[in-house]
């Protein structure tokens, strides 16, 4: 199963997060040891306070630890599972958000764009004393905290754009995927896309506009595209869950299993059990 988050947080009313305002989110983050496949809605920042994190996109994998922050954009699926000792604060803000910021504050975006980046701000003191003063209101769950919090939220970003350049490459992805409106459509129905048909007419362009706005875009047809999708999302399952191959097939959209199976053997050059039992290390 996926979970999307923060959607699961507000529709539970999850105790450890916070509204600071629409569209901008503060989440205190609880160890679960226990293999989750994820996709995520909004943007975010976590910032780990203990242990550590395993994090896979697709195929692949990368252990994050404490004081290490994790900058990703809407839309990611990946499968995470975290240490017996895991902490983290985690922001998650919308397109909104971004492009208010931005227009506040003259930042230098370069003209590379990136969509996840893992920093180490472990030597940084302002940004560690920074956290900690976010935590610390938090805390306080009180009303009046959230427009100190709103700018305490600023100067941490701010911290983190002048210690690492590089974050001004992630803020230029979010800023041109919140004025792509045919990304907006895709990021926002990413779970509900079964068919290119059904695509085309979420965005209300004729097929031909579609087709071609759509490779110019994304550099690939709606059809590899939606495959493609499909495989990371497969590939991460086999990995860092426990589902079948019949319920992988059916959690990816794959009308049946030998659908599944031959498709996944084109693109791995073996079945997906045979994958699942070469990969997995837990």
């Amino acid at each position: 199963m996926t979970y999307t988050i923060p959607d699961i947080f507000i529709e539970q009313k999850d105790p450890g997060l916070v509204e600071i305002e629409a569209g901008l989110y503060l989440e205190r983050m609880r160890s679960t040891t226990r293999p989750l496949t994820l996709r995520n809605t909004l943007h975010g920042a976590l910032f780990i306070e203990s242990g550590s994190k395993t994090v896979a996109v697709g195929h692949r994998e990368r252990i994050v630890e404490k004081e290490h922050a994790i900058f990703f954009a809407k839309g990611r699926i990946f499968t995470n599972r975290n240490s017996d000792c895991f902490r983290s604060t985690t922001l998650f803000f919308d397109d909104r958000f971004v492009l208010d910021f931005l227009g506040r504050h003259n930042l230098d975006l370069p003209k590379r764009k990136r969509k996840s980046l893992i920093l180490d701000y472990g030597s940084y003191r302002s940004i560690a004393s920074l956290l900690d003063s976010i935590r610390y209101n938090y805390s306080e769950k009180r009303e009046e905290f959230c427009k100190i919090l709103r700018q305490k939220i600023d100067l941490l970003l701010l911290e983190f754009y002048y210690s690492y350049p590089a974050l001004g490459a992630w803020f230029r992805q979010l800023r041109s995927d919140a004025e792509d409106p045919l990304s907006q459509i895709i990021q926002t129905h990413l779970d509900s896309i079964q068919s290119i048909s059904q695509l085309q007419r979420l965005t209300g362009m004729s097929p031909t506009t579609f087709h071609r706005t759509f490779r110019q875009r994304f550099g690939s047809t709606p059809k590899q595209w939606i495959e493609a999708r499909r495989m990371e999302r497969a590939e991460s399952l086999l990995l860092y869950s426990d589902l079948s191959i019949s319920q992988i097939a059916a959690e990816c959209g794959y009308a049946t299993v030998s659908w599944f199976i031959e498709r996944f053997k084109k693109d791995h050059r073996c079945t997906p059990g045979t994958f699942r039992r070469k990969n997995r290390d837990f």
